[in-house]
This record gives C-alpha cells, structure tokens and sequence, in this order.
C-alpha cells in the first residue's frame, strides 16, 4: 500500500510539475525524462495529452554517476 501511495503522490506531482524529472542521453530511451524520489526512478515521457510512466524501479543499486566521496576512490578506472 505504501508503494501504491508513493506512484501516486509522484504522478499527481508530474500533472503539475511535468518537466521536474531531468532529461538525459543515458536513459535507455530517446526523450524520456527521469525523476527519482525516495528509492525508485520513474521514467517518463511527455505527450500532448499524457505523462507515460514507462518504467519505476529501484534506484538503490544504481551505480555511481560522478565521483565518489570516498577518499580512496579511484579517479583512474
């Protein structure tokens, strides 16, 4: 039930604030956006009409990015 509260509240959110995700060549389909909220990532697209949701899974194992603020990382990987 928490789940199902938590696609809610993000969808209500998007009908309002439809570009808040962030847009980027890495995602795994041309002209989705992207916005992570408490452990998942939805992606989405924007039509004339809808917001999509095409995928949600969990963030919590998504690898790095950018740099670590570990200070033994390793800038040379």
């Amino acid at each position: 039930m928490r789940f199902l509260e938590q696609v809610r509240s993000v969808r209500r959110d998007l009908e309002q604030h439809s570009q808040a995700g962030f847009a980027s060549d890495d995602l795994p389909i041309p002209g989705l956006r992207r916005l992570i909220r408490d452990g998942y990532r939805f992606d989405y697209r924007l039509t004339e009409r809808f917001i999509e949701v095409a995928a949600i899974s969990s963030s919590v194992n998504t690898p790095l990015t950018g740099p670590s603020d570990d200070p033994d990382f390793d800038y040379e990987l």
